[in-house]
């Protein structure tokens, strides 16, 4: 029978083999000196040949990195050696006679210094149980001459089991069971009747205590106190709360407040359809906020002084004011204040100024940037302020973004001629910082007369409307936008093409005395003309009462309060017409 085949060796066990065979090549070599010397003279020239080839790198030669990896790799090594050889126990030498004494000796005085600690602990407890026991007997004793002299006040529970032990006094333990009962049962009968929560907290508070606490009578089923109460009113006091709060603000505040937060030079009205919130089923038109509220406080304070303070402030803005987010793109910016914040934007990245829009500007350059004397750059302390520019490199050129009026050409179709157009276009630009500073600064004259002239405006209008005589109104004119119409169900050519009809909506507002009307005319003319515009305020005219004598108008756009818009020559025209019939004042904003 032949013999049976072994099966074949893994990898693992080869390798194993081979480092065992290794291992024995390696210790015949050092039992023999001559082979062990010829072996350690070969790897001497195998470190001299690496070392010239530049393979192996004295320390010295080393980069930093080299050389934390090459001591992480030494550390593996030493660690993975002392893992394998055992460390060498070498054995003590014998201590002479002499030694072996000066050992006993010190021994002997460290027991004796021990045995001297335990003895003063155990002295000093025998002091304290003396003491303690002299203490209790004491108690004992005064606990007797009190006794002696009255009674001893004794817990419930005491009392009761003292009676129920003889049946002398079962008439007594009915009398205390009667009583105890009697006042559970009315105590759940005027609970029952309390009405408010104030009446139910004081009640409790009456009947917890520490002894209720200790007894734990909420476990009983018939009792009026409860565990879920006890816990409700543990910390309730008894003693009236004495209001700390400052009285209710008065509605007058609360007006000038709200009349202060709707002017139009604090916010400005939402001018979509879309644009209105609700609450408690009042609807309101959004008006956004136009500065910080920690900006329009100081404002406020400037003409309130002391009314208020910033929180009631803030609390007191209408539910309709609100800040404007940062996802709602504004679509009807100034140019000069676009212009002007892309400017200070640019240096602003560029640490050369250390804020980024206008309304900072003017706090760093005006004392006050409500006054104007300071926008008139006539105030003796802030006429001479100008941006505090930071150090620049002026060699490294910088980028910035313009809004600039552009004429191009474009051919007409239908009439096949060449036609000139002015589009408005951001561009960006590209100048030395120095160059972008004096822009900057040869602007800074125009931007501060147009502050002026905004804040004016709004001064004279707000005091216009404050002030009206019997026989004045103030006319606020503003555009919607255009609206098309709908079927409940149309064809596909009307719904793609161009037959959808449009409609003009022209929103007026009527400001008398003591009050406000406002009106809205529709129209399929959907023309703005100077035309279009007194068509639309014929019937506003017809609505307002005979004693009027005088009309002011005020030409407004739609989210664009900063706008100043000049007077046309048809309008003019227009006022000349009537002014046989009505004298009328014309602000334009």
């Amino acid at each position: 029978m032949p013999p049976k085949k072994k099966p074949p060796k893994t990898r693992e066990e080869i390798l194993e083999q081979k480092r065992i065979a290794e291992q024995l090549r390696y210790q015949r070599l050092k039992n023999d000196p001559q082979k062990l010397e010829e072996m350690k003279e070969k790897e001497r020239l195998k470190y001299q040949k690496k070392k010239e080839k530049g393979s192996i790198k004295l320390v010295k030669d080393m980069s930093r990195r080299e050389h934390k990896a090459a001591k992480k790799t030494w550390k593996e090594r030493c660690t993975k050696y002392h893992s394998t050889t055992g460390p060498t126990l070498e054995c003590p030498a014998p201590l002479r006679s002499s030694e072996n004494a000066l050992v006993e000796a010190r021994k002997k005085q460290a027991r004796k210094k021990r045995a001297k600690i335990l003895k003063d602990k155990d002295n000093k407890i025998q002091q304290y149980k003396q003491k303690l026991e002299k203490y209790k007997k004491r108690l004992q004793r005064l606990e007797q001459k009190l006794n002696k002299n009255g009674k001893k006040d004794e817990t419930p529970n005491t009392k009761l089991t003292r009676m129920c032990v003889t049946p002398s006094t079962r008439k007594d333990v009915v009398k205390k069971a009667l009583f105890g009962e009697v006042l559970n049962k009315q105590l759940k009968e005027n609970y029952a009747g309390l009405q408010t929560q104030k009446e139910k907290h004081i009640f409790g508070k009456v009947i917890s205590g520490e002894l209720v606490e200790k007894y734990k009578l909420w476990r009983s089923q018939e009792s009026v106190v409860s565990y879920k109460r006890l816990q409700k009113i543990k910390n309730l006091s008894l003693l009236p709360t004495t209001r700390t709060r400052l009285p209710l603000i008065a509605s007058e505040h609360m007006k000038i407040v709200q009349n202060f937060y709707e002017n139009d030079d604090n916010s400005r009205i939402g001018a979509g359809k879309r644009e209105c919130v609700t609450k408690n089923r009042v609807k309101k038109q959004k008006r956004y906020l136009l500065d910080t509220l920690t900006n329009l406080y100081q404002k406020f304070k400037s003409n309130h002084s002391g009314l208020i303070s910033y929180q009631t402030f803030c609390r007191l803005r209408p539910f309709w004011v609100v800040t404007p987010k940062i996802n709602e793109r504004d679509t009807c910016l100034c140019i000069r204040h676009a212009n002007i914040d892309m400017k200070l934007s640019a240096l602003y990245c560029r640490k050369i100024l250390r804020y980024d829009n206008h309304n900072k500007l003017l706090e760093k350059t005006c004392c006050n940037r409500y006054d104007e004397q300071c926008l008139s750059r006539e105030c003796q302390h802030c006429f001479n302020k100008n941006p505090d520019y930071q150090e620049f490199d002026d060699s490294k050129p910088i980028v910035y973004k313009k809004w600039i009026a552009e004429k191009q050409d474009y051919k007409d179709p239908k009439l096949n001629k060449v036609r000139s157009i002015t589009k408005y276009v951001k561009k960006k630009i590209t100048v030395s910082p120095r160059e972008l500073i004096q822009e900057l600064h040869d602007e800074l004259d125009a931007y501060y007369n147009h502050e002026r002239n905004i804040f004016h405006q709004y001064t004279a209008i707000k005091e216009l409307k404050e002030n009206l005589n019997d026989n004045e109104v103030v006319i606020l004119m503003d555009f919607s936008e255009n609206y098309c119409t709908k079927y409940s169900e149309e064809i596909q050519a009307y719904h793609f093409g161009g037959s959808r009809l449009q409609l003009s909506l022209h929103t007026v507002v009527v400001y008398t005395k003591n009050a406000l009307k406002s009106y809205c005319t529709v129209s399929q003319n959907t023309t703005h003309s100077p035309a279009a515009i007194w068509e639309h305020l014929k019937p506003i005219f017809r609505t307002l009462p005979s004693h009027i004598t005088g009309i002011h108008f005020r030409v407004a756009m739609a989210r664009v309060p900063q706008m100043v818009l000049a007077p046309r020559a048809k309008d003019l025209l227009m006022l000349s017409l009537l002014q046989e019939e009505i004298s009328i004042v014309w602000n334009l904003l």
